[in-house]
């Protein structure tokens, strides 16, 4: 999977399969839009750039009546230059906080709470828990979704042809100026016969900044490297509140996210 299909831990992977094999349907709440109109772009010489925008959306999958739903968050960001030449001039860079955990009722009736969930992140595998804030990438270039060495950095950013078909950068260069990448956190889902629940809860900064900008080699706490253009804030939120026997919206990360 790495990066072409996503930046996330291996739960993503339950996640997409499930989208692929589900014969039933997927629930899509109303997605949220924030756009960025780059007016004043003067200020930072970066008038080439038009257009940054964040679409998330919440969903939940529906598998059969007789199981209980997946939850999750998808997002997409965008930007749009002047020129198809121009595109490379920009990137994203994304900061993480938070983590995916899960709960489950021992034989006293007790709620424990354990840490399995893995990541890929700058270059290793480790337990996908971020307390403080970093930048969200599974190696050294800050570059959101870059592309592998000997790639072109913008590699794996997409556009959609006049056909709708998804399109690699490094494929083929678009008609029309526009990139996006897209996200997709580890999601949540409860399973009644073990009384088992998986969570997540994240909150995400999403940025664009000019690529000379973003360091091909730092480290995941260096988060003022650069000025970006403008940020977008979202989250992923699924926490299974066993007393009303469902999921929520709501939660610490300073005290969910911590190890006892």
């Amino acid at each position: 999977m790495k990066k072409i299909i996503s930046q996330t831990t291996l739960s993503l992977i339950l996640i997409t399969t499930q989208f692929s094999a589900f014969a039933g349907r997927v629930i899509k709440d109303t997605p949220v839009v924030q756009t960025f109109m780059n007016t004043d772009c003067e200020l930072n010489d970066s008038c080439d750039l038009k257009k940054f925008e964040l679409e998330v959306y919440d969903y939940k999958v529906l598998f059969s009546s007789e199981e209980t739903p997946s939850y999750g968050t998808s997002a997409k960001f965008s930007y749009e230059t002047d020129k198809v030449e121009s595109l490379e001039n920009y990137a994203f860079v994304q900061f993480i906080r938070g983590c995916v955990y899960t709960t489950e009722v021992d034989e006293s009736g007790v709620e424990q709470k354990y840490f399995s969930s893995t990541r890929e992140f700058f270059g290793e595998y480790e337990d996908f828990i971020h307390m403080d804030w970093v930048i969200d990438s599974v190696d050294t270039d800050a570059m959101y979704n870059n592309g592998d060495p000997g790639m072109v950095r913008h590699g794996f950013y997409k556009y959609d042809n006049d056909k709708g078909k998804k399109v690699y950068y490094v494929q083929k260069k678009p008609a029309k100026p526009v990139l996006y990448a897209t996200d997709l956190p580890s999601g949540a889902y409860f399973k009644p016969q073990f009384q088992r629940a998986n969570n997540n809860i994240f909150e995400f900064k999403v940025c664009i900044y000019k690529t000379e900008d973003i360091p091909q080699q730092t480290v995941p706490n260096d988060l003022n490297f650069a000025t970006p253009i403008h940020c977008f804030n979202w989250e992923s939120k699924n926490i299974y509140d066993r007393s009303q026997g469902k999921f929520v919206k709501t939660g610490d990360i300073n005290k969910l996210c911590q190890k006892n």
